[in-house]
């Protein structure tokens, strides 16, 4: 009996040992377990990782919108800007005088103003006075172009016709006591010409075409009043690159002289040349060219003055024109501006 007691108590004993080993509290140390520490550490370093995500794209998104923000603001800017230029106050002196340099009263004056209106431009329409000022003031845009025209008139191409008044590398400044002068030519009687005009392709190595300048014909140089002579070094160059070139205009028995008077309509009496010729050389400089325009008298060799007016391309020998000749042996070669004259082909 006391030996079944024995070790009833031993098997209590060693079931309350079990259980207290299995159930109690884990022990607190003040060393840290080196797995433990790890997944502290990553955790931590996930969340800061995240913290400065966040941060970097709340930066980001704030530097977006500065950034919109700064572009509306100079958009707004350029838009004041613009509106600014064309709301600038506009004045204007102009002065108007014939081929002697004398006034012209009473021509027209048109002014186109380039401003903020619905159409985009105002116009304002004035005469000269009897000195033959004129002025506009008391308006306002960016620039402005002035037509000057009279009836009786030829109105000269080479003046000034546009003003800028803001925006431009150099805006115009205008002054009152430097008035802009604009030329009017007065028209003289009106001649019966013989016209032609026509486009001529010259040989590039000097072979002579001739043709009757009065009909525009195509002749045997044998028979021709004008010989034309063209010779360029433009073989295997290319486009950009500069080459010699020469062009000779022969009148046979007569001459050439140059016209550089935009309203010449007389022919000069004497100072021609039997051959005028424009030479470009490489070494030429700035003023090199492939590509002239020019005006000429002609004295033929019947004793007819005539007027070429004509174009030449040097690197493919194209040479346009426009002749008058006066058929009564007058020097007086102004026609009517809308008179056509004859046009020829020559190839």
């Amino acid at each position: 009996m006391k030996r079944r007691l024995v070790i009833l108590g031993v098997i209590v004993v060693l079931v309350f040992v079990f259980l207290w080993l299995r159930y109690r509290p884990p022990l607190q140390s003040s060393e840290t377990h080196p797995h433990s520490a790890l997944g502290t550490t990553s955790v931590n370093t996930e969340a800061l990782v995240n913290t400065q995500s966040s941060e970097a794209a709340s930066q980001t998104a704030v530097a977006s919108v500065n950034l919109v923000e700064q572009r509306q603001a100079r958009s707004i800017r350029s838009v004041e800007e613009s509106r600014q230029m064309w709301n600038t106050p506009i004045e204007f002196y102009g002065k108007v005088v014939d081929e002697k340099g004398n006034p012209v009263a009473d021509a027209n004056i048109q002014f186109v103003c380039n401003d903020l209106s619905e159409a985009g431009a105002t116009f304002y329409n004035l005469k000269s006075d009897e000195h033959g000022m004129f002025s506009l003031t008391g308006v306002r845009g960016k620039g402005i172009s002035v037509h000057v025209s009279k009836d009786g008139y030829y109105t000269s191409k080479r003046d000034r016709r546009n003003f800028e008044y803001a925006g431009a590398n150099e805006n115009f400044i205008p002054n009152s006591s430097n008035p802009v002068v604009f030329h009017l030519h007065k028209k003289g009687p009106h001649e019966k010409l013989l016209a032609t005009a026509g486009r001529i392709k010259n040989p590039l190595n000097g072979t002579p075409r001739g043709f009757d300048f009065e009909t525009g014909k195509p002749v045997s140089i044998a028979q021709a009043q004008v010989i034309l002579e063209c010779q360029a070094d433009y073989k295997n160059r290319k486009p950009e690159e500069r080459f010699d070139w020469v062009l000779r205009i022969h009148c046979v028995n007569g001459g050439v002289v140059e016209s550089t008077n935009e309203f010449d309509f007389e022919a000069p009496e004497d100072g021609y040349n039997t051959v005028y010729e424009i030479r470009m050389a490489c070494d030429t400089g700035k003023d090199w060219t492939n590509m002239i325009s020019r005006k000429c008298f002609l004295k033929l060799a019947n004793g007819r003055y005539a007027k070429l007016a004509f174009s030449f391309i040097a690197y493919n020998g194209v040479f346009r024109f426009r002749s008058f000749v006066n058929p009564s042996g007058g020097r007086n070669l102004e026609h009517e501006p809308d008179f056509q004259p004859n046009t020829t082909v020559l190839e």
